[in-house]
């Protein structure tokens, strides 16, 4: 069987509505958003407060230095 193809009239899902009005920036609702550390210096100056849950370390490891010609 195959896929439904809308018809002119119809519509797509991925289209805009042209009968509704586009929402303006004020308008869409705010979220706070996460902000992931991106840098070494970011990650290390992270402060652990006495009740913050979720910042163990589980296991830590020396890794040997990795050899520059090798290939992954």
């Amino acid at each position: 069987m195959g896929k439904h193809k809308s018809r002119r009239g119809e519509g797509s899902s991925r289209m805009p509505s042209r009968d509704k009005e586009p929402i303006a920036p004020n308008d869409r609702p705010t979220f706070s958003v996460y902000r992931r550390p991106k840098s070494m210096k970011e990650l290390c100056r992270t402060t652990i407060c006495k009740d913050d849950k979720g910042y163990y370390a589980l296991h830590m490891t020396d890794l040997p230095p990795r050899d520059s010609g090798s290939t992954m």
